[in-house]
């Protein structure tokens, strides 16, 4: 027991504490989180255990991998780094995580609500946006109310595929910060909130403008809604 104790002790001098108020401290246990999220045991991020630059290392582990969002039809794509997902709730909006903020320092919540039908309007899209962004801005400024989180610019509206789409960034408290996503097209809602640490190099942040151009309705490739397309335009010729 007492030389658990001692062991533990050291380990606590070596690494320190992510609490700590010591920049150096929080620094060193980052990086020793970060090294232990990449797999390299005590390197440095971006260095080998010989102390030399490994440009490639973290690529492998950021190669794409498509996955399939179970109960939604939904698909999209993500750095193999960030793992399987987990589930965070059930019903029309589905949640599903991605990573951890512990472990390797970033961790994605994708939330997704299919509409009850696909909108046939541009103008349907637009009005839905507009009321899926006020919703996230009125939650992200109760979080800035309570101090929580700090808006860092003003939001980036972009578009897929000439769908609408806006991205907002955040600084948060002990080197944690956060941007939010939200994209609509005519089958489903896209809700991305991301946690990273600062201490997480640029090259492995995620890129959620990439992230949303991934989302694709699985549904539509199905065979039965291509037997539905194919009906319809049948009944077309017909008339």
């Amino acid at each position: 027991s007492s030389l658990t104790l001692l062991g533990s002790v050291l380990t606590s001098l070596l690494v320190g504490k992510p609490w700590s108020s010591d920049p150096s401290v929080r620094e060193r246990f980052g990086r020793a989180m970060l090294s232990q999220a990449l797999g390299k045991g005590g390197s440095t991020p971006g260095q080998s255990a010989s102390g030399t630059t490994d440009a490639a290392a973290p690529e492998a582990d950021l190669s794409p991998v498509s996955h399939s969002l179970p109960g939604i039809g939904v698909g999209l794509s993500l750095p193999k780094l960030l793992g399987d997902p987990q589930p965070q709730g059930e019903g029309a909006q589905q949640t599903m995580r991605f990573g951890d903020l512990t472990g390797k320092l970033q961790q994605l919540d994708v939330a997704v609500r299919r509409h009850e039908a696909p909108f046939k309007k541009q103008a349907q899209v637009l009005v839905a946006f507009d009321q899926a962004l006020a919703l996230v801005k009125a939650d992200k400024q109760r979080e800035i109310k309570a101090g929580r989180l700090t808006l860092l610019g003003e939001p980036r509206s972009f578009s897929i595929e000439t769908m609408p789409a806006t991205e907002l960034s955040f600084s948060g408290a002990e080197g944690v910060k956060a941007k939010t996503a939200v994209l609509v097209n005519k089958q489903v809602l896209v809700v991305l909130s991301y946690l990273y640490s600062d201490l997480l190099p640029p090259n492995m942040q995620l890129n959620l403008e990439q992230v949303l151009a991934s989302v694709k309705d699985e549904f539509a490739e199905s065979p039965i809604e291509q037997k539905k397309g194919k009906k319809k335009k049948k009944g077309k010729k017909r008339r």
